[in-house]
């Protein structure tokens, strides 16, 4: 991707397209006969309206998966936008202008600068677990997963049989943070969304490859389990993250699995994988 151009996209079904801002970070356009919902929008890149226009001419709302810089600074273009209530909190937080702006120098100061939108402003409409949104012809369903954020939200594509895992589970899964959930919580979260797994048969992400095999939530229900045991890898990690993810703890952090030298990929071939900060073990 050039860094010149602010949003590409790739068609995964006729339904649906993948887009991604340019700084990486992937979003999901599903089109229904009568609406279409836009599943996140990046770090905020002025534009991705007129962008999402050029790829359906249906009414567009925003189904927000989590509060965080990366995927919910874009909302502001758009008047409806759906986000769980819970995750109010650290969306304020990330909203302070010093600190986006830091994050964002910090982790992509070699990908180009784009003039930014503001924070959302507007009334969030919560999201509950379970609730759907029929798009005519196609379905999104939401299922609460906290662990990531108290609020994360997997969305189900129903008719497409897709779900969208995005940072709720994944190869670099983060529990790091004040408001993230404990591992027990998180376990129990992901437990009941096995429950649903049967509906789905393609697992698509919001970083790195964007897609994992349907194995991953099993990977992290073990993970879970190990690192409430204290039989996982527990390899130390630095206090702050760096170009990863400015990840800033007092507190140790551990990646729950080894990976390979430079490399998301674990050593024992799976999929998952969390980083985890000590107080969070519980």
């Amino acid at each position: 991707m050039s860094t010149t151009e602010k949003f590409t996209n790739e068609q995964l079904s006729d339904r649906v397209w993948r887009l991604k801002d340019a700084y990486g970070v992937a979003m999901y356009l599903a089109e229904g006969d009568e609406r279409a919902c836009l599943i996140d929008t990046g770090y905020g890149i002025k534009g991705l309206r007129n962008y999402v226009e050029t790829l359906t001419n249906k009414p567009v709302f925003v189904l927000l998966t989590h509060g965080h810089v990366d995927h919910a600074f874009g909302a502001a273009e758009f008047e409806e936008v759906h986000m769980s209530h819970r995750d109010l909190p650290e969306f304020a937080a990330q909203s302070n202008a010093a600190w986006r702006a830091n994050f964002i120098k910090v982790a992509f100061s070699k990908k180009g600068s784009f003039e930014m939108n503001e924070p959302y402003a507007g009334e969030f409409i919560d999201v509950a677990d379970g609730e759907e949104f029929d798009l005519g012809g196609l379905t999104v369903r939401c299922h609460a997963v906290p662990g990531h954020t108290p609020g994360c939200i997997v969305p189900v594509l129903v008719e497409e049989r897709m779900v969208i895992f995005g940072d709720a589970a994944g190869p670099g899964t983060l529990v790091t943070e004040e408001y993230a959930a404990t591992v027990s919580e998180y376990l129990a979260a992901l437990r009941a969304l096995k429950e649903h797994e049967a509906d789905w048969d393609r697992v698509l992400r919001f970083h790195g490859t964007c897609e994992s095999p349907k194995s991953l939530l099993d990977d992290m229900l073990d993970i879970c389990l190990e690192v409430l045991a204290g039989t996982d890898d527990r390899v130390a990690q630095p206090a702050s993250a760096g170009d990863v993810y400015p990840i800033k703890s007092d507190l140790p952090i551990y990646l729950a699995k080894e990976t390979l030298p430079g490399s998301q990929q674990r050593v024992d071939g799976r999929e998952g994988n969390l980083f985890y900060r000590a107080d969070k073990a519980c």
